[in-house]
C-alpha cells in the first residue's frame, strides 16, 4: 500500500512538470477555379491590392517563454524567481544573426576573402552557392569579423538581431533537471517494487520521461549552437548591364522563388498553425517567419495573391513546371488535404535541396519553404519536415 502512494506521489509529480511541446503559429486558405493566365503588370496590381488588405498587426512569437521560473534582474545576468539575495546568477543566453548584402567587382574572389576572414577566426561553412554565403563564427568573434567583410565590397545592406532566449534556456534546463530526478527515482522504486502491475505502470512513466529528456537536451543543444557561434548570412552582388528578371513562368511568385532569399509576402504568425522538430528554433526579429536549425536547414512561411484563381493541385503544376525551368529535379511529391508540396534537388557538385508546399485559401497562396544544405540534412529531416507541411494548418 505505501508503495502505490509512493508512486501515485511520483508519477503525478512528473506529469506536473513536464509539458515542453513543438512551436504553434497561425494563417488563411481555400480553393477555386483557373483562369487565362494574366500578364505580369496585372499580377503586379493585383498582389498589391490584395496584400494591402492584409497589412494588419503582428503577433510574434518570442524565443522567450513567458512562464519561465526564471527571472531577469539586472545587467548581472539571471536569478530563479524567489530566490534569495546571493543566490548564483546566470549569463544571460544571446543568440546573433547578421545579414551582408555586398556589391563585389569578382564573386569568386569574394568568396575567397570571406573565407580567409571566416578562418581567421575560427569559424566554419554552414551553406555556400554561386551567390550567397552562410557561415558560422564564435559569438565573441562577430564584431571583428563583420568589419573586416565589409572591407571586400561596397555594403548594400547590413543588420544585425540579437535574440535573448535567456528564460527559455533556463526553464528547459530546470525542466530537463527536474525530469532527470524523476526518473531516477522511478528506477530506484521500480528495484523495490514486485507487484507486476505497479513494475508495468513504472516502467511506462519512465520511457515517457526518456522521451521527455531526450527532447529537452535536443532544445539546449540547438540553442547552445546558436549561442556559441553567431550566423553571418552574406548575398554578393555582381551589377549587369541588364537585371531585368528572366522570366521562366507566367506566374511573377514562382519566378522569384528562391532558397537563397524571402521574396513572398509575410503571413502573421497568429495565421497559422505548424509543429516543427525542436531543435528548429524560430527567429521572431526576422521580417518573416523563419526557424533554423544548428545543420543549416530552414523553414519559411509566406503567402502570395491566388490570381489566377486557382486550386491547390493548379498551382501544383504550375510550381513543378517552373522549378524544372530553373534546373530543379523533383525528386519527391506528396499531397494531404489542401496541402501539396515538392521536394527538388538542384544537380551541382554539391547538391542542395529545396522542399516547397502550397495551400490555398480564397484569394490567398500560403506557400512553405523548406531547405537542406546537403544530402545528409535533407535525408535526416525530410520525414519530420514533410509531417509538419502535411499537418499545417490554417487559422479562419
Amino acid at each position: 500500500m505505501k508503495k502505490t502512494v509512493l508512486f501515485k506521489l511520483i508519477f503525478l509529480g512528473a506529469w506536473l512538470f513536464s509539458g515542453c511541446g513543438g512551436s504553434s503559429y497561425y494563417a488563411k486558405s481555400d480553393m477555386a477555379s483557373q483562369r487565362a493566365y494574366p500578364s505580369v503588370q496585372q499580377q503586379e496590381m493585383v498582389q498589391q491590392r490584395v496584400m494591402a488588405e492584409d497589412n494588419v498587426g503582428s503577433s510574434e512569437r518570442n524565443l522567450n517563454e513567458s512562464n519561465s521560473p526564471v527571472k531577469y534582474t539586472s545587467k548581472d545576468g539571471y536569478v530563479k524567481k524567489g530566490s534569495e539575495k546571493g543566490e548564483k546568477k546566470e549569463e544571460p543566453k544571446l543568440i546573433y544573426t547578421a545579414n551582408l548584402s555586398i556589391q563585389v567587382r569578382d564573386v569568386k574572389e569574394a568568396q575567397t576573402e570571406i573565407i580567409r576572414i571566416m578562418e581567421s577566426n575560427k569559424g566554419f561553412i554552414d551553406f555556400q552557392s554561386q551567390t550567397k554565403m552562410v557561415i558560422r563564427v564564435p559569438s565573441d568573434n562577430l564584431d571583428p569579423t563583420l568589419k573586416e567583410m565589409m572591407k571586400i565590397g561596397v555594403v548594400l545592406n547590413k543588420s544585425i538581431s540579437t535574440y535573448d532566449v535567456s528564460n527559455r534556456y533556463f526553464d528547459i534546463q530546470q525542466r530537463l533537471d527536474i525530469a532527470e530526478k524523476a526518473k531516477q527515482r522511478l528506477l530506484d522504486i521500480l528495484s523495490k517494487v514486485k507487484d507486476v502491475k505497479e513494475k508495468v505502470r513504472i516502467i511506462e512513466e519512465i520511457q515517457r520521461l526518456t522521451k521527455e529528456i531526450e527532447s529537452y537536451k535536443s532544445i539546449l543543444n540547438s540553442l547552445d549552437s546558436y549561442i556559441n557561434y553567431s550566423l553571418i548570412e552574406i548575398y554578393l552582388y555582381v551589377p549587369t548591364q541588364s537585371d531585368i528578371e528572366t522570366q521562366v513562368s507566367p506566374f511573377v511568385w514562382i519566378n522569384r522563388l528562391t532558397y537563397e532569399s524571402f521574396t513572398l509576402d509575410k503571413i502573421e504568425n497568429k495565421a497559422f498553425s505548424i509543429n516543427l522538430p525542436s531543435e528548429f528554433l524560430v527567429f521572431d526579429q526576422e521580417p518573416y517567419f523563419i526557424a533554423r536549425n544548428p545543420k543549416g536547414a530552414f523553414v519559411r512561411i509566406g503567402k502570395t495573391a491566388n490570381y489566377p484563381r486557382g486550386d491547390t493541385t493548379f498551382w501544383k503544376k504550375a510550381l513543378d513546371r517552373g522549378m524544372e525551368f530553373k534546373n530543379y529535379v523533383k525528386i519527391k511529391e506528396g499531397k494531404k488535404g489542401e496541402m501539396a508540396y515538392s521536394l527538388f534537388e538542384y544537380k551541382t557538385l554539391n547538391p542542395f535541396y529545396y522542399l516547397v508546399g502550397l495551400t490555398v485559401k480564397k484569394d490567398r497562396l500560403i506557400v512553405l519553404e523548406g531547405f537542406f544544405p546537403d544530402k545528409e540534412s535533407m535525408e535526416k529531416n525530410i520525414d519530420t519536415l514533410t509531417q509538419a507541411f502535411e499537418n499545417f494548418e490554417v487559422k479562419e
